[in-house]
């Protein structure tokens, strides 16, 4: 809106500029506005060639006091200054003005509170009443014992009409001040609900994992805690020893897998993993990882197709890219049934580069959802992903088209 636009350029953008920073630069603003007004007000009335000069002074005077506060930022000091000074230049404003039997020393008081109001300095509250109990008395002893140099109205209509504009002069920074609050309240108020929406994503994100961990981390360990168990009192065979070893490797890689995912879900949502993209071959990330899975693949007699051409080239950071395809192709390989296919392919456009992930097979029904916002359902690996995935400016999405198919699609951008 554009009165919005007027009131951030004249008091500053919030929160840049507080809500006290904020109002001293509309009332320095608006007190300079006054007294230019006034001298081009008195000049149309045909009152005394005083009046304009000592009116159009002190505009100038207190648009440097804007100035220094709106462009310069000195708050406290000119806070003070400027409540002082607003006062005495009304005083000097109501010698050209009727004195007492005029409206600037009234209009004088009205910015004078509003100033002190603003002031978050308050051992200057003595030093405010002080001076304005001596700026009134002297304003009261110009006016009894020197009556002579009061610049007063030629007639009652100038002094009624001044009365009027005094008013809606008055009313001025009473409205812009209207205006900034409501902004700044707005603002606020759109702060809490946004924090509101990340304590609820937080409250659930937890509460998501906690229901991971108690699966995910909770069933390998009881696994392989009854393996030991069993190898400890010997009921099981030299000959099923070599394939409960092969299970208990199983195990442990599932539980430092979760726990590698867990340490970095942790560190991101404490702000401090920072992603850097850079120039990535697909290729080589692709095999790195394949080739710590071939083994279980082997066991399993999964036949893993990987057709991603050797110039397949992507922008991404290079921690989090190895990140989402480890967990992708460990889902694969984990959850595909014994004899399966795993085929890795890409499709691109001009700006990304997508890696899908088909499993010909069957996955664990809770590894199945489309959701991969949801960790409870599609993994704590896969939901990782997602995340870091959305880091580097793409998405990760699962297609279930069948109980035996599940793609997983990785879009990345290309440099």
């Amino acid at each position: 809106m554009p009165q919005s636009r007027i009131i951030s350029y004249i008091a500053g953008e919030y929160p840049e500029f507080t809500l006290e920073h904020r109002a001293l630069n509309i009332l320095n603003f608006s007190t300079a506005l006054n007294f230019f007004f006034g001298s081009l007000f008195g000049f149309l009335l045909q009152m005394e060639f005083y009046f304009f000069i000592i009116q159009f002074s002190i505009g100038i005077t207190i648009f440097s006091f804007f100035f220094m506060t709106r462009v310069k930022k000195m708050k406290g000091t000119m806070t003070v200054v400027s409540a002082f000074g607003i006062l005495f230049l009304f005083l000097a404003g109501s010698i050209s003005e009727g004195g007492l039997n005029g409206p600037a020393f009234g209009v004088g008081t009205g910015y004078f509170i509003l100033f002190v109001s603003i002031s978050a300095n308050k051992r200057f509250t003595v030093i405010n009443s002080t001076l304005y109990v001596l700026v009134l008395s002297t304003g009261l002893a110009i006016d009894y014992f020197f009556p002579e140099i009061i610049v007063n109205y030629k007639n009652e209509k100038q002094r009624h009409l001044d009365f009027v504009f005094n008013f809606f002069q008055t009313i001025i920074p009473v409205y812009f001040l209207f205006l900034s609050n409501r902004e700044c309240y707005q603002y606020e108020q759109q702060q809490v609900e946004e924090k509101n929406k990340q304590l609820a994503i937080a409250n659930t994100t937890k509460e998501k994992l906690f229901a991971i961990i108690g699966h995910d981390l909770r069933s390998p360990i009881a696994s392989l805690d009854s393996l030991l168990l069993m190898l400890n009192e010997g009921r099981i065979s030299e000959e099923e020893l070599s394939l409960h070893l092969q299970q208990i490797q199983n195990k442990t890689g599932q539980i430092r897998d979760l726990l590698d995912n867990l340490l970095y879900w942790a560190v991101s949502q404490m702000e401090h993993l920072q992603t850097h993209p850079i120039e990535l071959s697909l290729i080589n990330i692709v095999e790195t990882e394949l080739s710590m899975l071939r083994e279980q693949a082997a066991i399993k007699q999964l036949k893993i197709e990987n057709n991603i051409s050797i110039n397949a080239i992507i922008f991404a950071d290079s921690e989090q890219a190895k990140i989402i395809l480890r967990n992708i192709l460990t889902n694969a390989v984990r959850y595909t049934t014994n004899g399966g296919k795993i085929v890795i392919t890409t499709a691109e456009d001009k700006t990304q580069q997508k890696v899908i992930v088909t499993n010909s097979g069957k996955w664990n029904e809770e590894q199945t959802s489309t959701d991969a916002t949801d960790p409870k359902r599609t993994g704590f690996g896969l939901f990782l992903s997602k995340d870091f995935a959305k880091r580097n400016g793409g998405d990760l999405d699962i297609d279930k088209s069948s109980n035996e198919i599940v793609t997983v699609k990785w879009t990345v951008t290309k440099p």
